[in-house]
């Protein structure tokens, strides 16, 4: 979807590069990491969790929310 999402853009490279700026792990996220979250929820190992969100979005909310003068 994000790829298509580039694709779609006048300047697909450049869109890419800005995008990254948000992104504090330097990627985008993958199916991957969404799987591992859910894997993880799904384990033995999260069986205490309860009622959370969890943003797995490679800490970019922080960069969001974040006022862009303490950057």
């Amino acid at each position: 979807m994000t790829k298509k999402t580039f694709e779609s853009l006048d300047d697909p490279e450049q869109a890419f590069k800005d995008t990254l700026k948000f992104q504090p792990m330097g990627r985008i996220g993958t199916v991957e990491d969404i799987a591992n979250t859910c894997l993880f929820l799904a384990s033995d190992e999260a069986t205490y969790v309860s009622g959370q969100t969890i943003m797995v979005d490679g800490g970019a909310i922080n960069k969001i929310a974040r006022p862009i003068e303490f950057d």
